[in-house]
């Protein structure tokens, strides 16, 4: 089993970031591969059977089954930009409470997609230990917190607790100034040292937000002191009482009583009763080994995720006939692969997604434009890939359509796609559209989210949870985009809302009023969806299985850089001005103007830090052989997405 742990917060000393050495200790000692994953390229590298999401701020970037751990309260999913995106992009979920269970399927309800959501609760626990032998006197009551909310939500609690009771406060300096005299420093996130300090100290307060008892979800603070064997003082007494009885000491923050007298209470009788002490902690401890341990929850990991292959698409899921009937067979899906005018690992990449398809009837109509390899080279390859293999030549006519329309016109699967030789599609993709176009009221369109994916190098996707205090460069050169529903007037609108390989469709959606070649150099894509999305509505998978490779030094992918792309745009709007599904004329926003696209080509520039000093070197020498124009031209490509 290999795993990969994303590490969410890479520049900040989180609990996240805890919590990862806690899971790879884990992993080890069930004898798993795991790696620590900062960025997407680090999945890619690793290669893992799956991947942990530790926060819901990581959507789902790679092709690998990922795995969402949503162990905090469902009020905070939303919190973030593009966050829910991002759980709705996972393949599994994790719950940490039947409320929040509820809650991932309440957000997938009105989408069709069914999520997948482990049968058992998981917690934010810490490895394996064993018992500590410790003196049983001088126990002392440990608290770490970040009090990120400058410490409103506990009020003089700790001020009170401070006069009352030993306290060790841990956590950041500039936040505990005004207890200066209990406050023993920072712990290092290393996945043992918080665990080392409240075994020191030996009694534990775990107190939980209002959200975290509402929803029935325990902190992480619960269970690294019970890893730590400390006697553990906590808040959350429905879920305490449940798993551990009286092993555990319990306060209750509804009741009236005072909270810091019921603390200081549970704290004198700890220091008065050492040996009784040690039992309930003992007690506790094996509770714990036993049942909540990392490696006791992640036992389940390897069958969740032989659940998620089959659920999403990633294995052939068993076909099921009448006794005495041959096996039904999969549909033929066709795609259109134009080729030739790149370098011969492009068509390669193409083909060999199209190869990877767990789905088992993939055809190819390749549309070879001349260049490398040379054709009969690249059909001997793939001869045997395919359940069909048709190749039709073309000329690159600077007419982007005609060799498109070509492809098209070659077509006799009931299903077909387009898939350019830039572009890379998940292994799952088309198994999971097809069951939106098949069966009683199937789509006749349907299409997945995408992941834009920087190539050139020096190139990244701005991650603003990336940047912080620590400051290692975390280059992320994937996000997740294209990801919603897309009405027809946004089509033309000059921005990219929908890919050209994201889609599948019926083939006879091109036989109603057959399409004819509409002699487009550019856009001859988004008019081609866009006329199929006219003549049916298009199902969303609710899933991101499309690449989008995009190159920023380079042309040859980008049909902004294009002339005519104007042109081509007003002639879609007059071609689709009365087609079904569209009311009246178009008008759509102006396309981004120059002056704007060289603006963000300036930010662009300034802000990827690795290419920088090249960028500055490569500016001057256009300002002295082009002048301010050609520079400013430049500034436009690179500001253009």
């Amino acid at each position: 089993m290999r795993v990969a742990v994303h590490d969410c917060f890479p520049n900040h000393e989180t609990a996240e970031k805890e919590l990862v050495h806690r899971f790879l200790q884990a992993f080890r000692n069930l004898g798993w591969e795991a790696a620590r994953a900062g960025t997407s390229d680090d999945v890619v590298r690793f290669r893992p059977d799956c991947v942990l999401a530790t926060h819901y701020t990581t959507p789902k970037a790679t092709e690998f089954p990922t795995v969402g751990m949503m162990t905090n309260p469902p009020e905070y999913f939303d919190l973030f930009p593009g966050s829910l995106a991002n759980v709705l992009s996972y393949d599994a979920y994790l719950p940490g409470s039947p409320a929040v269970a509820r809650n991932i399927e309440d957000l997938h309800h009105s989408t069709g997609k069914r999520p997948l959501i482990d049968d058992a609760y998981f917690y934010l626990s810490s490895p394996r230990t064993a018992f500590p032998e410790r003196p049983p006197a001088g126990r002392r009551l440990f608290y770490v917190g970040t009090r990120w909310d400058a410490g409103k939500r506990h009020g003089d609690l700790f001020r009170r607790l401070a006069a009352a009771v030993p306290l060790d406060i841990y956590g950041p300096e500039d936040r505990w100034r005004d207890l200066a005299r209990c406050y023993r420093g920072r712990v290092p996130y290393d996945g043992v040292s918080m665990i080392d300090r409240i075994r020191e100290a030996g009694i534990a307060l775990a107190i939980h937000s209002p959200e975290h008892l509402r929803h029935g979800i325990p902190t992480m603070r619960v269970f690294e002191s019970l890893a730590a064997g400390a006697v553990v003082i906590t808040d959350a007494a429905e879920f305490g009482r449940e798993h551990f009885g009286d092993s555990v000491l319990y306060v209750d923050t509804k009741g009236g009583r005072d909270v810091v007298d019921q603390i200081a209470a549970h704290v004198t009788w700890v220091r008065d009763n050492p040996a009784a002490a040690e039992r309930k902690a003992r007690t506790a401890h094996g509770i714990f080994v036993e049942r909540f341990c990392l490696e006791r929850l992640f036992a389940r990991l390897p069958q969740l995720v032989e659940r998620i292959k089959e659920h999403s698409g990633y294995t052939r899921p068993k076909a099921v006939s009448a006794p005495g009937a041959p096996d039904p067979q999969p549909p033929l899906v066709e795609y259109v692969v134009r080729a030739g005018t790149r370098p011969a690992r492009f068509a390669r990449r193409a083909l060999d997604a199209l190869k990877n398809q767990s789905h088992p009837n993939i055809g190819v109509v390749l549309v070879w434009l001349g260049g490398e390899p040379d054709l009969d080279t690249l059909t001997r390859e793939y001869r045997d890939a395919f359940l069909s293999l048709k190749v039709v030549r073309a000329e690159a006519s600077g007419v982007r359509s005609e060799a498109l329309w070509a492809g098209l016109g070659e077509l006799t699967a009931p299903f077909f796609g387009v898939l350019d030789d830039d572009d890379y599609l998940h292994p799952n993709h088309v198994a999971t559209l097809l069951p939106l176009l098949t069966g009683p009221g199937a789509a006749r369109l349907a299409r997945s989210g995408g992941i834009r994916v920087q190539e050139d190098p020096g190139h990244y996707e701005d991650q603003s949870y990336f940047h912080g205090p620590l400051g290692d460069f975390c280059p992320e050169n994937r996000a997740l985009a294209y990801w919603a529903p897309v009405s027809n007037a946004q089509l033309l609108d000059g921005n990219r809302y929908v890919l050209s390989h994201s889609w599948v469709a019926d083939r006879g959606l091109l036989a109603r009023e057959p399409l004819r070649d509409p002699h487009l150099p550019v856009l001859e894509d988004v008019y081609l969806y866009s006329e199929l999305s006219a003549r049916a509505p298009c199902a969303f998978s609710w899933r991101a299985t499309a690449e989008w490779n995009w190159r920023s030094e380079t042309k040859d992918n980008a049909c902004l850089y294009e002339t005519g792309l104007y042109d081509a745009l007003e002639r879609l709007r007059l071609r689709l001005t009365y087609a079904t599904g569209w009311v009246g004329r178009l008008p759509g926003p102006v396309p981004t103007k120059p002056r704007v696209t060289a603006a963000q080509g300036l930010w662009r520039s300034l802000t990827q830090v690795g290419r920088l000093l090249g960028r500055i070197e490569r500016g001057c020498g256009v300002l002295l052989k082009d002048g301010v124009g050609g520079f400013y031209r430049r500034l436009t490509r690179v500001g253009t997405h």
